[in-house]
């Protein structure tokens, strides 16, 4: 429940930056709608009330259009044929790492915004998402909301050690730290804030679980070029510190 309020305070101290995005009233009823479920819930379970006693069922909304298409227009644009704005981008980010955060703690994401039939989803990252969002870039990503401070442990909470418990095996072959190197190497993670945290003098490395996510959608040959490329470099670099 704590994560829907978040949001709906997010927007409401926000709302400004929301104006004239059509097709975005249909995400903001998403969560309201969620809100009103969880506060009926609220009701019944701490004080034995019951909302529906009080509420007329003339009340409900009569107005969405099926079939609910809730971020049709990040991607196709709006009817005017703009690109939805930034804020918009951030906002829905923000829900899909409210759904994931409430994923790993083993809570029900219905309690996050109300699933209609279609589903929501990164084209960055589909996993297991309901809360789609046609997120193109990073750069998409950023608006002008109140910046989230993340705490690494949270965000970030694996060390190399973990990430090698976590993932054993790839491509029926040991997943080892060289195998890891390599591929943090090819792929430049350490430059990937969504994979990787340094912290600001080297000493301390963690990752995501995203990160884990990345490297189980490696194919074999993509593992076998990281440490071919790898062990490549590595001859490079001694070589040229014996001269």
């Amino acid at each position: 429940m704590g994560e829907n309020l978040n949001l709906l305070t997010t927007y409401r101290d926000n709302a400004i930056h929301f104006y004239n995005e059509e097709g975005f009233r249909t995400v903001l009823y998403a969560l309201l709608q969620t809100c009103i479920v969880n506060f009926r819930d609220l009701l019944d379970a701490g004080f034995d009330l019951q909302l529906s006693d009080e509420i007329s069922w003339a009340l409900l909304p009569l107005g969405l259009r099926p079939p609910i298409q809730p971020v049709d227009y990040l991607s196709q644009g709006t009817a005017a044929g703009t690109k939805a704005k930034p804020a918009v981008f951030q906002f829905l980010n923000e829900i899909i790492r409210a759904k994931r955060r409430i994923e790993a703690a083993g809570s029900d994401t219905g309690r996050l915004l109300t699933e209609f039939r279609v589903n929501l989803v990164s084209v960055k990252k589909v996993g297991a998402a309901n809360v789609q969002v046609a997120v193109a870039s990073a750069g998409q990503s950023q608006g002008p909301l109140v910046v989230r401070h993340v705490d690494p442990n949270v965000s970030h909470p694996l060390k190399q050690r973990d990430v090698l418990t976590v993932i054993a095996t790839i491509n029926g072959t040991p997943f080892t730290s060289h195998v890891l190197q390599a591929i943090v190497w090819k792929h430049e993670i350490r430059s990937r804030k969504q994979f990787c945290w340094r912290s600001s003098d080297g000493y301390v490395t963690k990752y995501s679980n995203d990160f884990v996510e990345f490297i189980k959608r490696l194919t074999k040959a993509d593992v076998e070029a990281a440490v071919s490329d790898y062990r490549a470099y590595a001859k490079a670099r001694k070589q040229k510190g014996k001269q």
